[in-house]
């Protein structure tokens, strides 16, 4: 499993009001379970969103369809909570580790049936019943209600992370505040700890080279940005879903004034993670604080969704309680939730390479989590077939972005023809793939629906 993109800085920025006792107590009961040296959590009301107004109005629980329709990716059936931590490595953007904990509703989980399902012995780590899951992950039942993964699926780590679990969390001071401030409104938060991580002359040498602010207002906006504490994501999913960031500073940022939003929103393309919706957001500044708040739409509550990429795959907990298709009917949502995503892919307006990297390959996994149990070979093959396109986008794009960051040492006109022909290369081979993957999807369309009867 890839998490090489997993979290990125100055991304993931969240819509934050105060969590009450009941939610507070049960992430910091979740949360002891990860190391003190996590630097990026998530934590995700899955009960509440599938109860949210929304949810019961589309039936979310029982029809993965129309979640998916809605911007709901997978998260295992049954789950109440679930809380996700990692450690990365911000120089590099690599993650070291990763920590996954779920709660479900009621007492039924059964890793006997896991085991069965894809076809692993069960293991004793620390005197916990564990699986190795096929995607580098260790499944521990902790008990009937409660189970945790641990990526990579390192026997010496994930036997520590069992000894070493507390009463409660025990995660950094910016940390906690959010899980602490987390509302039962906020059904989606995702906060970063960048304490110490900011490097002052690579932010410098990045705006300098994105060319949008002044030499006079240079140095303010990098003294800002070296001086950022965090940033936090979240999304409220109530009859209507909203999003918002805020980034939290050391230093006072009020002076940034109208240089807050271009800042943020070079900061996210820059690692790939920009969505949409954010654009359109207003923005705020308070003394420490910059903030976005504004609508989602189902496609940019999809993007965030996809960000939280916990290894247990749809087919391997359990029943979802999802009333059992024939395969016509599979095999038709299973390629409609393809197409779709391929209809948005292609109708996003990325500026950077990075961004479109990330998004191709984000919704490829995306195309890996989705349940193939009763869905037509022809499908699943269609829709390996995309994700594979889409994996060739994502790698072309960044070895375009590569072959251009080698060729600057040929002066500044140099570099400007690099990076046009890179951007025009880059681009020329993403339409071309996408020409492929359309005769494809009316390939399979035509098929199918002479297969069985109905429109495809």
């Amino acid at each position: 499993m890839r998490f090489k993109d997993f979290f990125q800085p100055l991304i993931i920025l969240l819509f934050l009001t105060p969590f009450g006792s009941r939610a507070e107590a049960q992430f910091q009961e979740l949360g002891r379970w990860l190391p003190e040296t996590t630097n990026s959590v998530v934590l995700v009301r899955v009960g509440d969103i599938l109860s949210s107004e929304i949810g019961r109005q589309e039936r979310w629980r029982i029809d993965r369809r129309r979640a998916f329709e809605s911007g709901m990716t997978y998260f295992p059936p049954g789950t109440s909570h679930l809380i996700l931590g990692s450690q990365i490595d911000f120089e590099f953007m690599e993650p070291i580790w990763q920590t996954a904990v779920f709660e479900y509703s009621r007492p039924n989980l059964d890793i006997v049936k896991v085991s069965k399902t894809i076809g692993a012995n069960i293991e004793m780590i620390a005197g916990q019943q564990a699986v190795r899951l096929p995607n580098d992950a260790f499944l521990v039942l902790v008990d009937d209600r409660t189970m945790f993964t641990v990526v990579p699926a390192n026997r010496q780590m994930t036997y520590r992370r069992i000894r070493s679990r507390r009463t409660t969390a025990n995660l950094s001071p910016y940390l906690m505040e959010a899980v602490n401030m987390a509302d039962q409104d906020s059904h989606i938060l995702i906060a970063m700890d960048f304490d110490g991580a900011a490097n002052l002359p690579g932010i410098k040498n990045s705006l300098k080279t994105a060319k949008l602010f002044g030499d006079n207002d240079l140095d303010l906006v990098s003294d800002s940005l070296a001086s950022i504490r965090g940033v936090k994501f979240g999304v409220t999913i109530k009859d209507t879903v909203t999003g918002a960031i805020k980034v939290d500073f050391e230093k006072n940022v009020s002076q940034l004034a109208g240089l807050a939003k271009p800042v943020l929103i070079l900061a996210l393309e820059k690692y790939g993670m920009m969505i949409d919706d954010i654009e359109q957001w207003p923005v705020e500044l308070n003394e420490n604080q910059i903030s976005l708040r504004g609508p989602l739409s189902a496609a940019g509550l999809r993007q965030v969704s996809s960000l939280i990429e916990q290894p247990l795959l749809e087919d391997i907990i359990g029943d979802s309680g999802e009333v059992e298709l024939d395969m016509k009917t599979r095999s038709l949502h299973h390629f409609r939730s393809v197409a779709q995503l391929v209809d948005e892919l292609r109708g996003r307006n990325a500026r950077g390479l990075d961004t479109h990297a990330r998004w191709f390959d984000s919704y490829a996994r995306e195309i890996g989590r989705m349940s193939v149990r009763n869905v037509d070979p022809v499908v699943l093959d269609y829709g390996r077939f995309v994700a594979d396109r889409f994996r060739d986008i994502a790698s072309g794009l960044l070895d375009t972005k590569l072959n251009r960051n080698t060729s600057r040492r040929g002066g500044i006109r140099a570099r400007q023809r690099a990076g046009g022909q890179a951007r025009l290369s880059g681009a020329n081979q993403a339409r071309e793939i996408m020409r492929e993957i359309d005769q494809k999807t009316a390939e399979v369309r035509q098929q199918m629906s002479v297969k069985y009867g109905i429109d495809f």
